[in-house]
């Protein structure tokens, strides 16, 4: 019996304390795994998804990083001459949350930092989409602050800007995220941002 294409992704909020490189090599094991939450292939294979060359620089540190994920308990590795068996350990029952991305919104995000002179790593435009699913999820009016996001998946707030300024411009077809801010003036009576209330919403064409 043929195995369903598998449509959506897992990520753990302990994830996003990743380092970036960290972060990228964890997605892209979890986009190619299978059902199974297993991936089977070469380093190659892991190279291009991550749309980088094969070169000896590049599989080296790939393959520093998954024995760095291996110690710290995030995969299972065998390995098979060239071949690599990786598999996700199940981490939900200890996970603070797990966040369900469609694989639909993942090759946005990567088609959005491909198509367009966005200058922010596409890890973060997704470490800040997940972020940014989780306040639209809580469903309240709380004020969220590019320092607080910033703090959150480890990167300055500067990137954190551009990041939001892109996720909010992708139309992921069954919602957008949107965000309303509020100001404050300070003593001198100038207008400062004192945060964003993020929501999903429609935008009617």
């Amino acid at each position: 019996m043929e195995e369903k294409v598998k449509n959506e992704y897992e990520f753990h909020e302990e994830w996003l304390e990743l380092e970036k490189y960290q972060f990228k090599i964890m997605t892209v094991i979890t986009v190619l795994a299978d059902n199974n939450r297993a991936f089977r292939g070469k380093l190659s294979d892991l190279c291009k998804e991550m749309s980088i060359q094969a070169s000896g620089g590049n599989t080296q540190k790939i393959r520093s990083t998954l024995d760095c994920l291996c110690e710290q308990g995030y995969l299972t590795i065998m390995k098979d001459e060239d071949i690599y068996n990786i598999s996700l350990k199940r981490a939900a029952e200890k996970s603070k949350k797990v966040t369900i991305i469609k694989k639909a919104w993942y090759d946005l995000i990567k088609e959005t930092k491909s198509n367009r002179e966005i200058e922010a790593a596409w890890e973060n435009l997704l470490k800040v989409f997940v972020v940014l699913l989780d306040y639209t999820e809580q469903n309240n009016d709380d004020l969220h602050t590019y320092k607080e996001i910033a703090k959150r998946i480890g990167a300055s707030t500067t990137t954190i800007g551009r990041c939001v300024d892109a996720i909010c411009s992708i139309d992921f077809v069954d919602f957008q995220i949107m965000r309303d801010v509020v100001n404050v003036a300070n003593k001198q009576g100038q207008i400062k941002g004192k945060g964003q209330h993020y929501f999903r919403g429609m935008i009617f064409k």
